[in-house]
């Protein structure tokens, strides 16, 4: 009912002894943090809805103070937060600092290796007292950056908390501190991150390192070769994709990436990951750069590296000139396109325009794949059953370019194909005697 009536509750608190348990406060809290969704309630129900005054809210603050209540103190941090843009009080502030800064939750628990992730570290910053205080000093602070004084000493607390959950959690605070004085988030940033590569290798810090580099590379450059040579398998990912990454754009981190190529698994499928991203031939710069690291990655021992650059398909820019078409051929004689050549021939299939430029490419792809086959013992999967129809598209356009080279070189492979057994080839055959 606190939901549906947040100001009547409030007012009804106010009335609460002051020996009241907490739990009550805490359901009053929770109404006061509701807001009705789209598909919830019937329409009068949505209409008669409105959130409770920040008056009356703060009236109750004053006379029932927050206290140290796990429940309690998490529903007043999330409400905050989801009230961000309202013009709270410095003493209900006040009490938001004080959870940032001296609640106890979380505790310095032991981290068993299972617990040790960023992904575990970030569920923990969003279910701790700290963590939503943080998190709702940063909302606070994109709605009213002239709060930035009276958020700053809480902060500066969180930078230096001991659990690495909330110092995560912290980097939400800090973002918006980038639109008002960069030089002081770089060194909140670095100073949250120090010590545990975790903390940059998460989604907030990732995207941290693109809103300080390069001018602010003194400041933070240090954490990225930290996270690349961490002992923790996702961390290394992430660092081995910011020196692949820093080093594309910037030149930057020329050694880190030579020991990355050549490193851990985790660290040559960041820097496999990064290479298929950016291998686009409208920089010819960046695809110089990338064509080096994927025609070694191409044929990684793991399999794992060779999925990370899957992402070379859909790039359609590749196909469409004729400079990449060399890279595009050694591809195809590589472990990589004989784990997934049938994503390669969905571009081949979905290519607008004339395929007589890409002729060599078709003819590469279809002599490879029966040795691919052979190799694997396997029978033709369906996507490659779409080469004869690729070759029958070619032939014709050769013919109507009147190219009698290409359109005989068809023929041939079109005979080898009928040759294997390819029943796509027996099937257009046998349509075309008729």
């Amino acid at each position: 009912m606190a939901r549906r009536f947040p100001e009547r509750f409030v007012k009804l608190a106010l009335r609460f002894p002051p020996d009241t348990h907490p739990a009550y406060f805490a359901a009053i809290l929770e109404g006061l943090t509701h807001k009705p969704s789209a598909e919830s309630g019937t329409e009068s129900q949505k209409d008669s809805w409105s959130p409770s005054g920040i008056k009356s809210i703060e009236a109750f603050f004053d006379q029932h103070p927050p206290g140290e209540d796990e429940e309690y103190a998490l529903l007043f941090c999330r409400m905050l937060r989801e009230r961000a843009d309202e013009p709270w009080q410095e003493k209900t502030l006040s009490h938001l600092i004080h959870y940032a800064t001296q609640h106890p939750d979380p505790r310095m628990e032991k981290e068993g290796s299972d617990q040790a992730t960023v992904h575990h570290l970030a569920g923990r910053s969003l279910n701790c007292v700290r963590g939503v205080a943080a998190e709702a000093i940063g909302r606070i602070l994109w709605a009213q950056s002239h709060r930035l004084e009276i958020m700053q000493p809480a902060i500066e607390a969180l930078v230096r908390d001991p659990h690495p959950a909330v110092r995560m959690a912290a980097i939400k605070a800090i973002e918006p501190v980038i639109n008002m004085d960069r030089n002081l988030a770089a060194r909140w940033f670095s100073m949250a991150c120090e010590g545990d590569p975790r903390i940059a290798a998460s989604p907030h810090g990732l995207l941290f390192f693109n809103y300080l580099i390069p001018s602010h590379f003194e400041n933070v450059g240090h954490l990225i070769p930290e996270m690349a040579f961490s002992s923790f398998q996702d961390v290394a990912f992430q660092g081995a994709r910011q020196v692949a990454g820093r080093w594309l754009f910037w030149g930057f981190f020329e050694k880190e990436l030579s020991r990355c190529r050549n490193g851990t698994l985790a660290q040559r499928r960041g820097v496999a990951n990064v290479t298929a991203t950016f291998i686009v031939i409208d920089d010819r710069k960046h695809f110089e750069k990338c064509q080096d690291l994927f025609l070694q990655l191409m044929n990684d021992g793991e399999k794992e590296v060779r999925d990370e650059l899957r992402n070379i398909f859909r790039k359609e820019e590749l196909l469409r000139c004729s400079e990449a078409i060399p890279f595009l051929l050694d591809y195809i004689k590589s472990q990589a396109f004989a784990d997934s050549f049938n994503h390669f021939i969905g571009d081949l299939k979905e290519f607008e325009g004339s395929l007589v430029p890409l002729a060599d490419i078709i003819f590469a792809v279809s002599e490879e794949i029966p040795k691919i086959l052979k190799e694997k013992r396997s029978h033709l999967p369906y996507p490659s059953q779409e080469m004869p129809g690729l070759l029958l598209r070619l032939y014709e356009q050769s013919q109507e370019q009147r190219n009698q080279s290409i359109a005989q070189r068809c023929l041939d492979i079109w005979d080898l194909f009928f040759e294997e057994g390819i029943a796509r080839v027996i099937e257009l055959t046998k349509n075309m005697e008729h």
